[in-house]
C-alpha cells in the first residue's frame, strides 16, 4: 500500500491532497501566487492521527514540513518536490479558558487574533500580538518564539508558553500541558520545541498564560529630531507611565514617508519632515487616571523639548490610523522586490549601525530605497532594502552589508523571524561553533533520520 492510500487511512479521504491538488495551494502569504510542488498534504485533526503520520513517514524516510498559517519571512515552511507537507489547520480548537488559573489550552492551528477575540470575552488577554495576527496561528508562533508590538512589557512567545503537547518525529507524544508558573522539576523540555522552527519536534497543543484584561489604551503618535532625545524619551516613559508602557515603536523618516503618501492609503497624521517618529501606548485600569496621567507626560515631554510634535488617539479610527502606518508592511512590496531583514542590537549601537548601513549602500550601489522601523523598546529592527540593480544577483552583498556589523557589537541576525532557509548560511554571526554543534547534535539526538523540516536552521 503506498504512502497516501496509508495517509487516508489515518485521516480519511477529504484530509489528503496529491501533489496536484496541492499544486492549487500556495507557498506563503510573501510568495505571491508561487504554488506547491510536493508530494502531497495532509490535515491531521487529532495529536492521534499527527502522531500516527510521524511514525509512518519515520519508519519510511519520509521528510515532512510542518505548516502552519504560512506567514513565516524566512522560508522556514518551504517545500520541496520529495515532501510531504502536515498542516495543522483543522487542528483549530480552543479547549480550555481557565479564568481562575488565567490559562488557555489550545491547539496549533488555532488563529492568534481569534484566541485574542475568545479569551477577551473572559475579561483576559493573551499579550503577544503581531501584525499577522490574523493569519498566524499558534503553533507556528511558538515554533519561531514570536514577538511583536507588546514585548516590551510582556516578553516574547516563551513568556507565555506554560506547557505543550509535542509529536516527536518518531511519533512519541511529549504530552506535558502544564498549568503551573512554577515548575522546577528536572529540564525544562517545553523550551527546546520553542524556537526550534518545525525540526525537532510538531507541537499541537500548548498550554499558555493569560493576564487580566487591560481596561484602558492609550496611544500616542510623536515627532523627534535626534536618535539621543529618543532614548532620552523612553527612558522619561519608563520612569513617568508608572510601569504601563506597552509599545514603543521608532519609525524612520523614509519608511514614514512612504506610508503617508500615495499610493499608501493614509494621510500623515505629523508633518513629513521629523527625523523620526515614535508611535508608544499605555495600558492600564482606570480609565480616568490613565489619561490623566499620560496627558501630563504628553505635556511634559513637550515643554522639556524631549519631543517636537505629537498626536493622540482619541477614537478607533485614531488608533487603527497610527497603527496602520506601522503595521501594513505590504505596502513595502508595492514597487517590486524588496530584501527584508529582522535584526536585534544594543540600543546604544543603533544609530552608527543604521548610518553606516546607509553609507554602505550609497557607496556600493548609489540609488537605493531604505526602510526602517521596529521594535525599539526591545532593541529589535525591521529593515527593507531596494536597489537598482538585479534582486537576485545582489542578495549576498546587501545581506553581507546588514549581518557583518553585527558581529562586533553583539548584534543578532533574527529578532523574531527565526533562521528557516534564508539566513542559515549567517547563523556564525550570532551563535558560537560550539553552540551550532550542539543544535545539530540536538537534532540527531531527537530526529536521526532527519525527515522534520530538513535543512531548516543549519
Amino acid at each position: 500500500m503506498n504512502l497516501i492510500l496509508k495517509l487516508k487511512e489515518i485521516v480519511g479521504v477529504n484530509n489528503v491532497l496529491d501533489s496536484f491538488q496541492a499544486s492549487e495551494r500556495t507557498t506563503g502569504i510573501w510568495a505571491g501566487n508561487k504554488k506547491l510542488k510536493v508530494k502531497g498534504m495532509v490535515f491531521p485533526k487529532t495529536t492521534e492521527e499527527v502522531s500516527a503520520i510521524l511514525a509512518m513517514c519515520y519508519e519510511m524516510g519520509q521528510p515532512i514540513i510542518p505548516q502552519g498559517g504560512l506567514t513565516n519571512l524566512t522560508f522556514a515552511t518551504q517545500a520541496t518536490p520529495e515532501d510531504w507537507i502536515i498542516s495543522l489547520e483543522k487542528m483549530n480548537k480552543i479547549e480550555e479558558i481557565d479564568t481562575e488559573s488565567k490559562v488557555v489550552i489550545v491547539q496549533a492551528g488555532v488563529v492568534l487574533q481569534l484566541l485574542q477575540e475568545a479569551v477577551a470575552e473572559q475579561e483576559l488577554l493573551y499579550p503577544v500580538d503581531y501584525g499577522a495576527r490574523g493569519s498566524a496561528m499558534i503553533g507556528g508562533s511558538i515554533s519561531t518564539n514570536a514577538g511583536g508590538i507588546q514585548v516590551l512589557r510582556y516578553g516574547t512567545t516563551r513568556n507565555q508558553v506554560l506547557g505543550l503537547e509535542v509529536v516527536l518525529p518518531d511519533g512519541r507524544v511529549l504530552s506535558s500541558l502544564n498549568k503551573m508558573i512554577k515548575d522546577n522539576a528536572g529540564y525544562d523540555l517545553k523550551h527546546l520545541f520553542i524556537g526550534s522552527e518545525g525540526t525537532l519536534g510538531i507541537i499541537t497543543k500548548a498550554s499558555l498564560r493569560l493576564i487580566s484584561k487591560p481596561t484602558t489604551r492609550n496611544t500616542a503618535l510623536v515627532a523627534l529630531d535626534s536618535f539621543d532625545k529618543v532614548i532620552a524619551f523612553k527612558d522619561y516613559l519608563d520612569k513617568h507611565l508608572s510601569g504601563a508602557l506597552t509599545s514603543f515603536e521608532l519609525i524612520w523618516q523614509d519608511y514614514y514617508q512612504l506610508m503617508t503618501n500615495p499610493p499608501a492609503p493614509y494621510k500623515p497624521p505629523l508633518p513629513q519632515d521629523y527625523p523620526f517618529y515614535l508611535l508608544f501606548e499605555g495600558q492600564g485600569n482606570d480609565e480616568e487616571k490613565d489619561q490623566e496621567l499620560f496627558l501630563k507626560v504628553m505635556e511634559k515631554s513637550l515643554e522639556k523639548s524631549l519631543i517636537l510634535d505629537g498626536t493622540i488617539a482619541f477614537t478607533q479610527a485614531d488608533y487603527s490610523w497610527f497603527w496602520g502606518i506601522r503595521e501594513n508592511v505590504e505596502i513595502l512590496l508595492s514597487s517590486g522586490p524588496l530584501y527584508v531583514f529582522d535584526v536585534s542590537l544594543p540600543i546604544p549601537e543603533m544609530e552608527n549601525y543604521c548610518q553606516h548601513l546607509k553609507t554602505d549602500l550609497q557607496n556600493k550601489f548609489g540609488d537605493h530605497e531604505l526602510y526602517i522601523f521596529g521594535h525599539f523598546g526591545d532593541g529589535n529592527l525591521h529593515i527593507g532594502i531596494r536597489v537598482e540593480e538585479t534582486f537576485g544577483t545582489n542578495r549576498k552583498i546587501v545581506e553581507g552589508m546588514v549581518y557583518n556589523p553585527l558581529t562586533t557589537i553583539n548584534g543578532s541576525i533574527t529578532a523574531e523571524h527565526g533562521i528557516g532557509l534564508e539566513k542559515k548560511e549567517w547563523l556564525h554571526i550570532c551563535r558560537s561553533e560550539v553552540e551550532i554543534d550542539l543544535m545539530k547534535q540536538i537534532k540527531q539526538l531527537l530526529d536521526p533520520k532527519g525527515i522534520l523540516n530538513p535543512n531548516k536552521i543549519f
